[in-house]
Order: C-alpha cells, then structure tokens, then sequence
C-alpha cells in the first residue's frame, strides 16, 4: 500500500494502530495492494466506534492491528483483542475483499498468476501475468 494511503489510516485510527506505529519500520505490518484500502478504512471506523463506546477504557491499549495481508487472494485483518461484534465486522470485510482488485479496488475475481491466488481485475490480472518475476 502506498505511504500516503498508510499515514492516513495511522492519522485517522490511532487506537487500531498505535502498536505498530511505535515500530521502527512503522509501516511494515500492512502487505495488501491499494485497491483494498475503502475496505480496511471502513472497516478501522467501525471498529474504531466500536471501541471507543463498547470496549472499557482500561483495556483499549490492548486492542490493536497487529498485522493486514493478503492470503488466497484474499485480506486477512489480524487483530490483538476482539469481540464477537469485531469478529464479525472483519469476516465480513474480509468477503468484500474476495470481490474487489487488491490494486485497483474494481470489480474482480480470484486468478492464478503464475502459481499465486489472487483478486484482480481483468486489467490488473494482464499487467500481473506480463510482470517479470
């Protein structure tokens, strides 16, 4: 995911992201493409809510991102502390990815390129097929 798209999920979601925002190679915890960034920001506010009005005070510092990736061609959202309210917004945010190009966030389907599963549109599949390994 590109820089500016990282610092604006760390400015806009502090209490997901302050574990790995206080590494020193604070952006290495998220390996997904651009196209899945409306999914994770929609789904850090819900989470975010979540928090702020249901989760006690005491233990929001256990509550964090620990890692974002692709997997199958899919987001995997890794979370330290969760609910069954939590758990259920990231499953579904997780299905949304299965539909949307991990690098342009258009409509897509799971592909094989060269051996790797993943989500992308026809456009996205071309260019990943013609890329040198």
């Amino acid at each position: 995911m590109k820089q500016e798209l990282l610092d604006q999920l760390y400015k806009d979601y502090p209490v997901l992201f302050i574990k790995i925002s206080q590494k020193n190679s604070p952006y290495g915890e998220v390996y997904v493409g651009d196209g899945w960034y409306s999914v994770i920001d929609t789904l850090c506010a819900v989470l975010t809510e979540h928090i702020m009005m249901v989760i006690p005070q005491e233990i929001h510092e256990q509550v964090f991102i620990s890692l974002i990736k692709e997997k199958f061609g899919t987001m995997r959202f890794h979370i330290n502390h969760w609910d069954d309210f939590m758990m259920g917004a990231i499953t579904m945010a997780e299905a949304q990815s299965g539909d949307l190009c991990e690098e342009c966030g258009s409509v897509a389907r799971l592909k094989n390129v060269k051996g790797w599963y993943r989500t992308l549109c026809e456009e996205d599949f071309v260019k990943a097929m013609e890329a040198k390994r």
